[in-house]
């Protein structure tokens, strides 16, 4: 668990380094104020993210609640390599993951991605929200 810990860490300093790598990530309001921790670990995560969202390599978007939307059925990544490779899509489930890598699949996981985003807050507002939730812990 510690291995995973650093490796994500690791890979967190790349968009804090300079390096021209960039994330951008749309997330389910829910998440934001689920409560898996307590409130210090809360509050600190969601500064963290705040933080991330003001870097100009990280733009973080949040999809309100009460809208259904393509990402309500499990989480997935979409990633673009600068080196020419094709893109690639990853997703998690119960289970396990998965990499995918063909091209109409991946399509599928981009239209779904493009579809969250059309309904998602864009990054001003999606800051306004964090700060509004960080008041109230």
């Amino acid at each position: 668990m510690e291995r995973l810990l650093a490796d994500r860490l690791k890979r967190q300093q790349r968009f804090l380094s300079g390096q021209r790598q960039y994330l951008w990530a749309l997330i389910d309001e829910g998440v934001l104020d689920r409560f898996i921790a307590h409130h210090d670990i809360m509050r600190g995560q969601l500064a963290h993210l705040l933080e991330l969202s003001e870097l100009g390599t990280v733009g973080l978007r949040v999809a309100p609640r009460g809208r259904f939307h393509a990402g309500l059925d499990g989480s997935f990544e979409l990633m673009q390599f600068g080196d020419g490779s094709p893109p690639m899509a990853y997703t998690e489930a119960v289970f396990g993951w998965r990499l995918v890598s063909d091209v109409a699949e991946v399509e599928s996981f981009a239209l779904r991605y493009d579809r969250l985003g059309n309904l998602a807050l864009p990054e001003d507002q999606t800051r306004d929200l964090v700060r509004k939730l960080l008041e109230t812990i």
